[in-house]
């Protein structure tokens, strides 16, 4: 079973299970986060905005005494374990303008009958052309905007036609799984961070990557998200993308379509 889920082809949420609070988060830099949620790994403190937004904060970004006070002890749930997170650069800004643009966003929905899925996606942003055989549907940021794309891959695999739903489902549930295809997937990427989730009623690999230029991507550098999940005969990947002539670039254009990256995929359904 595991050998017949790493040839899962990437082309390209932060979605963790945490617990349901009213919250704020404070900052050394003096800011504040109100949050309906957040929770604390290993590495870093995840904080759940709203529905679409889930915010990572490196460790010295946050002040853990006022946070973590005592009065929230009884509330917070410490995660140690599903999750392997690296250090990665959040620029407020960016999110802020973000989640500004979506708000007043008009959203349209994009349907594939075959093979049974739709997404939301803004309505200012277009439909494009599939750049892969395996392409199902692909849709780009706005020209003269920064530019992000987001595609559903979907990939036929005679091999998983026998395996039951409920096999696949417990494969993308194993941390062990997960820690295979992260080092699968590093030798052709730098993967920020790998967690369990879901992707609307299947369990699924959440990862957020970085790569330079290559033969996938000619001369940019992209940074992207990709979640990871199967269904009998099928591997799927619903990967959003930032673009860039430099890995900042790369990475301020993932940051400032990121609300409207995790609305698109948390709005993901199979049909």
């Amino acid at each position: 079973m595991p050998e017949v889920m790493i040839t899962i082809v990437i082309v390209i949420l932060l979605m963790i299970p945490g617990v349901s609070i009213g919250a704020s988060v404070y900052l050394n830099d003096g800011g504040i986060v109100e949050c309906q949620s957040f929770w604390k790994d290993n590495n870093g403190v995840h904080v759940k905005v709203n529905d679409n937004l889930v915010l990572y904060f490196n460790p010295n970004e946050v002040d853990n005494k006022k946070t973590f006070k005592s009065g929230h002890k009884n509330k917070i749930k410490t995660i140690t374990k599903n999750t392997t997170t690296t250090s990665t650069h959040y620029n407020k800004e960016n999110v802020a303008r973000s989640a500004q643009s979506v708000n007043s966003e008009k959203y349209r929905t994009l349907s594939n009958k075959e093979f049974g899925f739709d997404f939301q996606y803004p309505a200012s942003w277009l439909i494009g052309e599939p750049s892969t055989p395996t392409s199902r549907a692909t849709v780009a940021s706005p020209e003269n905007t920064p530019l992000v794309i987001c595609a559903v891959i979907v990939e036929r695999d005679p091999q998983l036609n026998n395996i039951s739903q409920s096999s696949m489902d417990r494969y993308y549930s194993n941390p062990s799984s997960l820690s295979e295809i992260r080092s699968a997937l590093n030798k052709n990427s730098e993967i920020l961070s790998a967690s369990l989730g879901v992707l609307h009623s299947h369990p699924a690999f959440i990862l957020r990557s970085r790569s330079g230029p290559g033969a996938t991507y000619g001369q940019t550098f992209v940074s992207a998200s990709m979640v990871l999940t199967a269904t009998p005969g099928l591997h799927w990947t619903l990967s959003c993308i930032g673009q860039g002539k430099t890995p900042v670039e790369a990475e301020t254009n993932f940051q400032y379509w990121q609300v409207a990256i995790n609305r698109l995929i948390l709005s993901f359904r199979f049909k």
